[in-house]
């Protein structure tokens, strides 16, 4: 009892730093119950609202149907058992049919091994969640035990956790995951975190709109993008006057980094650091903006510069948009009756590239990793084993669409069948992470830099000034 009051305490200091309205925003209706003291082990009891896989704004998803999630393996529950009554708190975001498997796996873990499973929510933004973990390590808080780390943040996490690989069954486990990931994720010899879910961008599009407006293809560069989203939002505002021939994540937060890099990588315009040097002021990345700036209340709406993935992937599934940028957890929404009004007439193809350059999807993912501070580290190294091992990676591919990390589940059978994204060959771009602890500083720096040139600023001028604010933080 003394834990889970310290736990309560713990979870009321964190969530007093937001402001209700935004907090409400972000994590809709779980949100709400947390807000009015029903306490962090509910908030999972709310999972009917919808998010995304690394950002935003909520909406509503019918979470109703999904499968039982497999059974805990024996190893795991050999493990664990020895914990059985102890609670691990685990940060995790809430909404969607992602929290509503969490909310499965929970139960279906305390069920095979005694270890109860408590839930605090992680904000549905990463520039958000990166703002409440800094709290959590300078406080040095025990809880929560298992953090959700993006593939950022490694760099500026390593000091504040545990090393997974040091702990049961994680070093195993890892070594079948995907190695260019858990390299990313190894800071000075220390595993911060072992992959639960890979992520890269890609372009949604409209089929039967394709058809009707006498287009063979998808666009394969931003300008045939420009066009072709034009002519189908002419011909489909007559009937729809909410209607738009693109949307993506233009808010300033991390998800328009993402965006930003797609749009520089794919357009000749570098990676923004290159070889230790700042390369984002140059003229193929004052084209892209200016052309992406032209979008806005034109073929995306005036609204774009405050989206994030979830206004985005409403847009497209509800039938308001031709095209769409977003991440795979949208293919299952999309192809799900209960959540899309365009089931059978969409398909997915890389992101479209200009100039020199050559169509490229952001990485992004998520890790399970361990606070350093956590009284419970072998009982949380257990739940991370039992929800990024290749069971559950199954489960979570095919119902979830969620990318697998191990490479034997993204070759099965299953996977593949319900995964036809899987197969889109693209350049994966990263972003800035070798800035480490100073990358949410970086990273901030430029969504906030491109989205006020999306709001109507002057894109050679903000590069200039975004090329002086980047250069503080390599020199």
């Amino acid at each position: 009892m003394e834990r889970d009051d310290r736990l309560g305490r713990e979870m009321t200091r964190f969530l007093r730093d937001w402001s209700r309205r935004d907090f409400l925003r972000r994590t809709g209706q779980a949100g709400a119950l947390l807000a009015t003291g029903s306490g962090m082990a509910a908030f999972l009891e709310a999972c009917g609202t919808g998010s995304s896989s690394g950002g935003g704004a909520s909406s509503t998803v019918n979470t109703s149907g999904l499968p039982a999630v497999p059974a805990v393996p024996s190893d795991v529950v050999s493990a664990a058992k020895k914990f059985s009554g102890k609670t691990v708190v685990v940060s995790a975001d809430p909404t969607g049919k992602g929290g509503q498997a969490a909310k499965l796996a929970a139960a279906q873990f305390e069920k095979d091994t005694g270890v109860k499973i408590s839930f605090v929510v992680r904000p549905g933004s990463t520039s958000d969640t990166y703002a409440q973990y800094q709290r959590i390590f300078t406080s040095k808080a025990s809880t929560p035990d298992v953090l959700d780390v993006d593939v950022v943040y490694p760099g500026a996490y390593a000091q504040y956790m545990a090393d997974a690989k040091s702990l049961p069954l994680l070093g195993d486990l890892s070594s079948k995951m995907d190695q260019a990931i858990i390299q990313n994720n190894t800071v000075g010899g220390k595993l911060v975190g072992v992959p639960r879910a890979g992520d890269f961008g890609f372009l949604y599009y409209r089929t039967d709109l394709l058809k009707k407006y006498g287009f063979a293809n998808p666009p394969a560069t931003w300008q045939e993008l420009t066009d072709q989203a034009t002519k189908i939002q002419a011909g489909e505002k007559a009937s729809n006057p909410n209607f738009y021939g693109y949307v993506f994540q233009g808010n300033a937060y991390e998800g328009l980094t993402c965006n930003a890099m797609e749009w520089f990588t794919s357009t000749g315009g570098g990676d923004v650091i290159d070889n230790g040097k700042i390369t984002v002021d140059n003229s193929n990345n004052v084209a892209i903006l200016n052309l992406a700036k032209g979008w806005v209340g034109k073929i995306s709406p005036t609204g774009v510069t405050a989206f994030a993935e979830e206004d985005a992937r409403n847009a497209f599934t509800t039938g308001a948009a031709a095209f769409l940028r977003n991440w795979p957890y949208v293919y299952s929404l999309a192809a799900d009756p209960k959540n899309s009004k365009i089931v059978g007439n969409f398909d997915v193809a890389p992101l479209p590239h200009g100039g020199t350059g050559q169509s490229s999807g952001c990485v992004g993912g998520w890790q399970s990793g361990v606070n350093g501070q956590s009284q419970v580290k072998e009982a949380a190294a257990a739940w991370i084993a039992y929800t990024t091992g290749p069971d559950f990676q199954k489960y979570s591919a095919v119902n979830l669409t969620t990318p697998p990390t191990i490479d034997t589940v993204a070759k099965d059978a299953d996977v593949l069948k319900a995964n036809p994204w899987l197969s889109i060959k693209t350049n994966r771009v990263v972003r800035p992470s070798k800035l480490g602890a100073k990358y949410n500083q970086g990273s901030t720096f430029i969504f906030q830099s491109v989205n006020s040139v999306l709001r109507g600023g002057d894109a050679a001028q903000s590069l200039s000034s975004l090329k002086q604010q980047l250069q503080t933080l390599v020199s």
